[in-house]
């Protein structure tokens, strides 16, 4: 039996290579950068992970703008999601339909997937999966890649949202000092160590856990294939598994 709660959410690199002609799958690289800086007034700078797409991707994938397609613009702050019928418009001009099964892959980590896997989970769409290893598993495998830009042609996707699964301040505030929450940091290493107030969630939020998800996912490269462990198999030896509903 599965340890995982969605265990058909995280599909691997042969399994992907295997099903690439199925036309039902819509792939998605969903890459995006955090320059983080000091001194700017900013506690980092964003940037598309598209041109990057655009030298090498998944054959067949096309690529997600989180910022420019998935967010509102007019918020003081990026990456600020839309309500969720403007969600599952975003998707559907992208190619996404009900008929299909999404896969998402990002570079350097998974987090960028999985924020659009847990928007898809949010609006009722559950066929999704998140690439294991993402493009830096894939390129290391030597499977093939293409270069340029690929699209899907647009398709229907109508929203059923499911509540209660995106927190805001007042929430996390709440939930300071609260035994029935587990309040987890899982912003990459140079963010947890960078002095800035606003990036800090240990400054911002007590007893914030830190959660490093880069370093379940990303395989030193100095261990030989043989020596390497899945990143699966590492999520199987976290102490405290984390549930999400």
């Amino acid at each position: 039996m599965s340890r995982y709660q969605f265990p058909e959410a995280i599909v691997s690199t042969d399994w992907l290579q295997a099903n690439m002609d199925d036309p039902t799958l819509r792939i998605f690289d969903c890459t995006y950068y955090l320059h983080y800086e000091v001194g700017t007034g900013r506690p980092y700078r964003p940037e598309s992970g598209e041109a990057d797409y655009m030298q090498a991707h998944i054959p067949g994938s096309a690529f997600l703008d989180l910022q420019r397609d998935f967010s509102d613009g007019d918020a003081p702050t990026k990456f600020m999601r839309l309500d969720a019928d403007a969600t599952a418009a975003a998707f559907a001009r992208h190619g996404l339909g009900t008929e299909n099964r999404a896969i998402l892959y990002t570079r350097n980590g998974v987090n960028w997937a999985t924020r659009f896997w847990w928007m898809l989970r949010w609006i009722g769409f559950d066929n999704a999966a998140v690439l294991d290893g993402g493009m830096d598993k894939w390129m290391a495998d030597g499977r093939p890649i293409r270069s340029g830009i690929e699209t899907y042609d647009a398709a229907e996707l109508t929203a059923e949202p499911r509540n209660g699964l995106w927190a805001d301040k007042t929430d996390m505030q709440a939930g300071i000092g609260s035994d029935a929450t587990c309040s987890l940091n899982a912003l990459t290493q140079i963010c947890t160590l960078a002095r800035m107030l606003v990036m800090d969630a240990r400054g911002v939020f007590p007893a914030v856990r830190t959660f490093q998800a880069t370093r379940f996912w990303i395989r030193k490269r100095k261990r030989s294939a043989q020596q390497q462990k899945s990143p699966l198999h590492l999520l199987r030896q976290a102490p405290r598994p984390i549930n999400v509903s």
